[in-house]
């Protein structure tokens, strides 16, 4: 805790420490169980709690930045570059003897926190010979196109796609008797948030070699529930088009072995997606140390995000446009939409009233934000239901 000395939310995370957790048990009942020392494994507070207990690396390793007249950072320290997320980092350096120089540094001040390096994952990896983080792969080729005569290349490791097509192979096999909605319903999550994971960096070619392997999946998932029809009938039943897909030109495609539900409106999303359909787009470098609790940073950061498209946001169909309308942000807390938070459609005139779901009677909302949303009309309704009369009514005598 001596990290958190001058923490302005010390007292916020010592009562998280403090707070226990709960654990589903076999049975599917939930016990409490207090937590006297340490986190959970894989609890949301340590992402946390290793940003605070390693902020300062820069400093320790001799990495100095310095603020350019066009906004960007520029090194002026020792010739060390620190990515770090959470607990995983790498430190570039020009020569082996220079990173093995930086770690001989960050022994002793890691021992100062309690912590130390890994000596299984900590190795010293020329970038030509390449190596994995964060599911990533980084490598240096050699380029006859650049000056310098060598490139580096960002793209999803080996590990990660492997594990993408074996999760997906397992829920194929594991809804074989499901319905076709159910199976729909499941996969959809996985491959938008894979494909906006890796999007930046993967070719498109990838994308199509994957999505024809995923096709392949759904046409034996069919075939199986119909041993005794044929290909074509198999097409009819289970395969369509979607005429709402756009390319990257803007231009309309038809693709006609979209695995869908006959008979349903595909803005809905009872639609299979593809991996081909994530726009490709580089991810804008935030400029300096800019922060989003900078009141006088507001402009800058609703610039970022009217630039994002609701693609990249995570949403399809009918949440695409309803996010496209709003500018990406929640009418009731003035917030972000984040793909990685839960977002409801809300009714302005709710449907037990008459309201339709149509684009003008809906919003797109957080989860939290729906839930305070309906709780304050069922207030407003029952004040309305228990306030006496107030019209007078006049007798003759």
């Amino acid at each position: 805790m001596g990290e958190l000395k001058h923490f302005p939310g010390k007292e916020l995370i010592k009562q998280w420490l403090k707070a226990g957790i709960m654990e589903r048990t076999e049975k599917g009942k939930d016990t409490f169980k207090e937590t006297d020392r340490g986190t959970p494994q894989g609890g949301i507070i340590s992402p946390v709690l290793l940003n605070i207990a390693l902020h300062g690396m820069e400093q320790a390793l001799g990495i100095k930045w310095k603020l350019r007249k066009d906004g960007c950072m520029k090194s002026v320290g020792k010739p060390r570059t620190l990515i770090r997320y959470a607990d995983d980092f790498i430190v570039a350096c020009e020569t082996q003897e220079e990173a093995e120089k930086a770690r001989g540094e960050l022994d002793p001040w890691l021992a100062q926190r309690g912590l130390q390096l890994s000596d299984e994952k900590t190795r010293v990896v020329p970038i030509e010979k390449g190596f994995d983080f964060l599911g990533m792969n980084i490598r240096r080729y050699g380029s006859t196109r650049k000056k310098k005569g060598s490139v580096v290349h960002i793209k999803p490791s080996k590990k990660l796609i492997h594990d993408f097509r074996v999760n997906c192979k397992e829920t194929w096999k594991r809804l074989r008797t499901a319905s076709q909605e159910a199976v729909i319903k499941e996969l959809n999550p996985k491959i938008r948030g894979w494909a906006n994971y890796v999007g930046p960096f993967i070719k498109s070619e990838s994308f199509q070699e994957l999505d024809h392997w995923m096709y392949q999946k759904a046409f034996q998932w069919a075939k199986r529930r119909h041993p005794q029809k044929g290909r074509k009938w198999v097409k009819v039943k289970y395969f369509g088009t979607h005429d709402g897909v756009k390319t990257r030109k803007g231009q309309t495609r038809e693709d006609q072995w979209i695995f869908k539900e006959q008979g349903k409106n595909t803005g809905t999303g009872k639609y299979l997606l593809k991996l081909s359909w994530t726009r490709h787009k580089r991810h804008t470098l935030v400029k300096g140390t800019s922060s989003k609790d900078d009141p006088s940073l507001v402009s800058y950061w609703e610039n970022r995000r009217k630039k994002v498209t609701p693609h990249q946001a995570g949403f399809t169909g009918r949440k695409a446009q309803l996010y496209q309308q709003q500018n990406g942000i929640c009418p009731f807390c003035r917030q972000p939409l984040n793909r990685e938070e839960e977002v409801h459609e809300h009714h302005q005139v709710p449907r037990y009233q008459g309201g339709k779901d149509e684009l003008q009677n809906l919003l797109l909302v957080h989860l939290f934000c729906h839930q305070q949303a309906h709780q304050r009309e069922r207030k407003e309704e029952s004040i309305r239901g228990h306030q006496p009369d107030k019209r007078v009514a006049v007798l003759s005598a």
